[in-house]
């Protein structure tokens, strides 16, 4: 699982466009079907891909991609 806190930066942008630029090493196809699987959690909870984040919250990427 890998997981990302956001911070100022981010606060405001579009959860899918968080993880596109900020993990990078995930490519943009696994990234969409984790986010159709409901993969991705924010705080815990299962996220749409526009949903909009906010400063602290914590992504988290609920598989093992290396």
């Amino acid at each position: 699982m890998k997981t990302y806190t956001v911070t100022d930066e981010d606060d405001g942008a579009r959860l899918d466009r968080v993880i596109a630029r900020r993990m990078q090493e995930i490519p943009h196809g696994v990234l969409q079907k984790m986010l159709r699987k409901k993969d991705i959690r924010l705080d815990g909870k299962k996220a749409e891909a526009a949903t909009r984040v906010a400063i602290g919250q914590v992504i988290e990427l609920r598989i093992d991609y290396k």
